[in-house]
C-alpha cells in the first residue's frame, strides 16, 4: 500500500489539483499497489492497483472516503527492477547512434 499525504491547498482553484491525482495514479499503476491519498484541500482518494478510482472527494470540501483495500505481496517489474528498462532503453539507442555514425564514415570512404 502507498499512502499519498499532500498539501494541496498553494494549487488553488485550478487544473493542479486534477494532474496531481493523475500522477497518484501513476503511481499506483506502476507498483501494482492500492494508493491513500489525503489532501488538505485538494482531491482525497483511494485508488486501486489497476490505476481505478474507488472513491474520492471534491475540491475545498471536508469529507471522508470510505472504500477498501488489500495489501499486496506481490512485487510489480516497476517495484522489482527500477529503471532498469529506461537503461536499456538508453544503451540502446546510444549503440545505433554510434553504429549510424560509423556506418556512415565506413560508407563514406567507399565513395
Amino acid at each position: 500500500m502507498i499512502v499519498n499525504l499532500t498539501n494541496d491547498a498553494w494549487y488553488g482553484d485550478s487544473a493542479a489539483p486534477y494532474q496531481h491525482l493523475a500522477i497518484a495514479r501513476l503511481r499506483a499503476v506502476e507498483n501494482r499497489r492500492y494508493l491513500l491519498r489525503a489532501t488538505n484541500s485538494g482531491i482525497s482518494a483511494i485508488i486501486g492497483p489497476s490505476g481505478r478510482i474507488q472513491t474520492s472527494t471534491g475540491l475545498f470540501r471536508k469529507a471522508i472516503c470510505e472504500g477498501h483495500f488489500t495489501f499486496i505481496a506481490q512485487k510489480a517489474f516497476y517495484t522489482r527492477y527500477g529503471d532498469v528498462f529506461v537503461f536499456l532503453c538508453a544503451i540502446i539507442s546510444v549503440g545505433l547512434w554510434i553504429f549510424a555514425i560509423f556506418h556512415r564514415s565506413v560508407i563514406r570512404k567507399q565513395q
